[in-house]
C-alpha cells in the first residue's frame, strides 16, 4: 500500500513539474533559438537586447547568451570597415508546369471495352449494398461499368450452375453489354492450376 502511494505522489509531482515547464514555456515572446534569425534593422537588435533581458529574468541563462551573441554579432557587423553592402540576388521566373507526352493514336482499332491509354480493370460488388449482384452497381454507384470481376475458386464447383465456370456473373454481364474478367484462386496451391 505505501509503494502505491509513493508511486501516486511521483506521478503527481511530475504531472506538477511538467504544467509549470508549460507555463513558464508559454511566458516566453519568441521560441528559445529562432532559426537563422538576421537583425536587418535597429529594430531587431532592439528587440534582441529586451529578449536577452526577459531571458535573464526568468532564468533562461541559455537564451539568454543566445540573445547576446546574435546582437553583438550585428553590432560588429555594422561597425566592420570591410564590410561591403550586400547585392540583391537577381530575381528568377519560376513556374510550376507537368510535362506530359502527346498522346499518340493508336495504329491498330480498340477491342471492345479496351481504353485508349492505361488498363480498365473490372468493377467488383464487394459492397454491402451491392452484394457481389453487379446488376445493382448503375444504380448503387451512380455510374455504369462495362467490365466486372469476379473472383472464383480454382475447382470450386459454383453452386447456382453446378459448373466450375462462374456462368452467373457471365450472364448478368452479357445483359449489361459488358465484359468479366475472372480472377481465379488456386485452393489448393499453384501446382494444382
Amino acid at each position: 500500500m505505501r509503494t502505491i502511494i509513493k508511486l501516486v505522489r511521483i506521478s503527481f509531482l511530475f504531472g506538477v513539474l511538467f504544467l509549470l515547464s508549460l507555463v513558464l514555456i508559454s511566458r516566453l515572446d519568441a521560441p528559445a533559438l529562432p532559426a537563422l534569425a538576421v537583425a536587418k534593422t535597429l529594430d531587431d537588435l532592439a528587440w534582441w537586447k529586451e529578449q536577452a533581458v526577459e531571458a535573464d529574468l526568468a532564468g533562461f541563462s541559455e537564451v539568454e547568451a543566445e540573445y547576446k551573441a546574435r546582437a553583438e554579432a550585428f553590432i560588429k557587423f555594422q561597425s566592420a570597415p570591410s564590410s561591403l553592402p550586400l547585392e540583391p540576388v537577381p530575381s528568377m521566373k519560376t513556374e510550376l508546369y507537368i510535362k506530359q507526352d502527346r498522346e499518340k493514336k493508336p495504329s491498330l482499332p480498340l477491342a471492345k471495352h479496351e481504353p485508349v491509354s492505361g488498363v480498365y480493370l473490372g468493377m467488383l460488388g464487394a459492397d454491402r449494398r451491392v452484394g457481389y449482384d453487379i446488376t445493382k452497381i448503375e444504380t448503387v454507384y451512380g455510374r455504369k461499368h462495362t467490365i466486372f470481376l469476379s473472383y472464383v475458386g480454382w475447382r470450386k464447383v459454383q453452386t447456382a450452375t453446378d459448373t466450375y465456370f462462374p456462368k452467373q456473373n457471365a450472364d448478368r454481364a452479357k445483359a449489361l453489354g459488358g465484359a468479366l474478367q475472372i480472377g481465379w484462386e488456386p485452393r489448393y496451391g499453384l501446382d494444382d492450376v
